[in-house]
Formats: C-alpha cells, sequence, structure tokens
C-alpha cells in the first residue's frame, strides 16, 4: 500500500462523530444534507460491516454526493463493546453458515427503520438507496431484493448473495431494473472474489440494471472503488426516481 492510499485509508477513519440517535430497534448516526435543493433529500443508509459499529464508514460523507441525507445504521446484534452484527455466520468445512433469524430480524428492523427515519426527518422515500460493506452489503443486498418498494438503488461492496434469502424474495417484475453497484477487490481474503463473481451472476439473471467492478485490492473500500461509487450514486441522483411495480401480496 503506497503512501497516498494510507493516507486515504485514514482520512476515512478520521471523519465523523455526529450524535446517536435510536429509531425501531436501530440506533444510528444523522448527517444532514450539505447542499440543500427545493425537494425532500434522499437518503443514503450506510450499512456497517460484522464486528464494527456505526461510525465505521462516516468517513466516506466527504466523497458522496452532498445533496444526501446520510443514516448510518448499528447492527442490532451485540458482538462486544463498540461491536455488532446483522447476524451471525459459522465457518464450517462446507462453508459459512448463516443463522437465519437473525438475519431475517436484522432486514424487517432495516425495513421499519428506514421508514422511520423517512418520516422523521423528512427524507425522499422515492430515493432512498443503500451502501454497505462486507456484512452489510449483504443485508443491502438481501433488503433490496425481498423489499424493493423502499429501494431506489444499491452500493455493495465486498459483499455477496445469501442463498438463505431466496425463498423470501420479491418477484421478478418487482425487482426488474434496480439498480445496483456491487464492487469487490480481487484480493480478498474475507469474503474471496469467486463469491462476489457468483452474486454477480445471479444478480444479471434478475434483470437489475448492475454495474459490476473488481479492483486490485483486498477487503476494504479503496480510493478508486470510491469515486466510481461517488459517481455512481451522483448519476442515480440525476436521473428519474425509479417507477417500481406493484407490490407483492407480502409487500403489502
Amino acid at each position: 500500500m503506497g503512501k497516498d492510499s494510507e493516507a486515504f485509508h485514514q482520512s476515512l477513519q478520521l471523519v465523523g462523530g455526529s450524535t446517536v440517535r435510536h429509531e425501531g430497534s436501530l440506533s444510528y448516526e444523522l448527517v444532514p444534507p450539505r447542499q440543500m435543493g427545493p425537494e425532500a433529500p434522499p437518503l443514503l443508509v450506510l450499512l456497517h460491516g460484522g464486528g464494527a459499529n456505526e461510525g465505521d464508514l462516516l468517513g466516506l460523507v466527504p466523497y458522496l454526493d452532498p445533496r444526501f441525507q446520510i443514516a448510518a445504521a448499528r447492527a442490532p446484534h451485540r458482538v462486544e463493546a463498540g461491536a455488532y452484527s446483522w447476524f451471525r455466520t459459522t465457518f464450517t468445512a462446507g462453508g459459512p453458515v448463516v443463522h437465519e433469524g437473525q438475519e431475517a430480524d436484522s432486514r424487517k428492523a432495516l425495513a421499519t427503520f428506514i421508514d422511520g427515519v423517512i418520516a422523521r426527518h423528512g427524507a425522499d422515500h422515492r430515493r432512498v438507496f443503500l451502501l454497505g460493506f462486507s456484512q452489510g452489503a449483504t443485508v443491502a443486498l438481501s433488503l433490496a431484493l425481498t423489499v424493493p418498494r423502499q429501494i431506489a438503488g444499491v452500493v455493495a461492496i465486498g459483499g455477496r448473495m445469501l442463498r438463505e434469502v431466496l425463498p423470501s424474495m420479491a418477484s421478478a417484475a418487482r425487482v426488474a431494473g434496480l439498480p445496483v453497484f456491487v464492487a469487490h477487490g480481487i484480493h480478498d481474503d474475507v469474503v474471496p472474489i469467486g463469491r462476489a463473481r457468483a452474486t454477480r451472476e445471479f444478480l444479471r439473471g434478475l434483470g437489475l440494471e448492475l454495474a459490476y467492478r473488481e479492483y486490485p485490492s483486498g477487503h476494504q473500500i479503496s480510493a478508486q472503488a470510491l469515486t466510481e461509487i461517488a459517481a455512481w450514486l451522483a448519476d442515480r441522483l440525476d436521473a428519474p426516481p425509479r417507477r417500481a411495480a406493484a407490490p407483492d401480496a407480502a409487500d403489502r
């Protein structure tokens, strides 16, 4: 890692520090829009990885579009002091095994959380985006594919698609055209690149508006990835809000 890259990653850890709030069963930090427009602001929900907390991704804020109202959510399951997870994972010889009950509960909590944040802070319900890293990326994909009515776009960095979520997925008509940006490091030793490529092939089959990028990095958010992610999100804000299909019965 060169000096420029080291300085970049240090800067991601030094920005942030707003007041912790509570909505539903989740705690979060809120960053108001740095650039206000005539309409309600779009909402970007940051979802940290396993073993981190709501402050972990706040260092991304200066690099993202200033029109966003940003809510950095804390996962509901405490691992240790200052460390939380969206679900427990047991690593076995056959591969990682997810605690399905915790994962489903986290998705439900996030869905309720998003509705509450929109109502409390006046965000635009048509322009809600998720940005997740590692386990947070996995949860972001799961939520978007099971409750797509809430989501205008997803950025999933260093995560994967869970097979455990497939029975709960919304219909093809509901997820078709959903904008998704998947970013993954080729040298990722936590979530191997093969899992990202399998996720890519699965998502392609759903008819999403998919952008998939690989970077010469490990399990991290590189400067190159962040630059491209920020541009992608800004482009989504400049486009008309996505028109969702009629809700599934389970979505009502």
